[in-house]
């Protein structure tokens, strides 16, 4: 079976070559000659070829070794520049990282995150993937999304999950309210994505009360419902954070059901473990966290 040699065994049998003698060269590696025999053969093993020729008073070079010796220290020096850069990758923000997020969690934070990701790390590269915080979480547990800004994740064994700041997520109306934003009047219209979990509390929550709509404008655009709700089409489902950037809404008052949004920070505890990626992590939740 094919196997790579290991680079220390390159090194060993540079200094070898260039004693052509095991005790000397032991000597000046500082190892056990039997360990240095060892790394011998181990290397022959991976090249299938006999590299020296062993005598009572040393070794000497056979024509394969005498090759291998010729190419082994740029070999050995690519490795070590090899192993340099990617030490210096994890240590420094650069490269591309995917972050993904809903896009309206994009338009709250993205102004706030981004310029100061980018000054910050002059090489970071930020590729960016919208989608429902469900489908988000699932690709950062795919590792196919470094990080995610994500509304209600669930516990996962391979997520870190950083709380960053809460929302309220309940109905709006139009500053100047219209005959469709009425609660007490039959024709009150309610726009809302009904496919989210937390439209569903609260429409739960309104059945009990007796609260009820006849006709309901559906969109998945939380925006869309946000605009619609200015204009005076109907009482929009909406986060504050989505509400109070439109202007021109107040959010209903009369104690009405309320869902609690956790925003969060999402990324695998495995595949996010170098410092550059703490120090990444770290920059959002400075810019996102409240100040205590």
């Amino acid at each position: 079976m094919f196997s790579l040699p290991a680079p220390h065994d390159i090194r060993y049998f540079i200094e070898v070559a260039e004693a052509l003698n095991l005790s000397r060269a032991a000597d000046k590696l500082g190892v056990r000659q039997p360990t240095l025999s060892l790394a011998m053969k181990r290397l022959e093993d991976a090249v299938a070829v006999r590299l020296l020729v062993r005598s009572k008073t040393g070794v000497q070079l056979t024509r394969a070794g005498r090759r291998f010796l010729s190419r082994s220290r740029q070999l050995l020096d690519e490795w070590n520049e090899l192993r340099a850069l990617t030490q210096r990758e994890e240590t420094e923000v650069a490269g591309r990282y995917t972050l993904g997020l809903h896009p309206s969690v994009a338009l709250g934070t993205l102004p706030l995150v981004m310029p100061r990701l980018l000054q910050t790390f002059q090489g970071l590269e930020v590729h960016l993937v919208h989608d429902s915080s469900r489908e988000i979480t699932e690709l950062v547990i795919n590792f196919q999304v470094d990080f995610g800004l994500v509304v209600n994740p669930r516990p996962h064994p391979d997520l870190t999950i950083t709380h960053l700041y809460d929302d309220e997520f309940t109905l709006w109306g139009a500053r100047v309210p219209s005959t469709l934003q009425n609660l007490d009047d039959e024709r009150c219209v309610l726009i809302c994505d009904p496919d989210l979990s937390q439209s569903q509390q609260v429409m739960r929550a309104l059945a009990k009360r007796k609260v009820s709509f006849r006709r309901t404008v559906r969109s998945t655009n939380l925006e869309v419902i946000a605009q619609l709700t200015a204009a005076g089409t109907g009482v929009g489902l909406l986060p504050r954070r989505v509400a109070q950037r439109s202007g021109g809404l107040k959010m209903l008052s009369r104690g009405l059901p309320t869902v609690l949004d956790r925003h969060c920070l999402v990324y695998r505890t495995d595949a996010q473990r170098s410092a550059a990626s703490r120090m990444l992590a770290k920059s959002i939740k400075a810019q996102l966290m409240p100040a205590t």
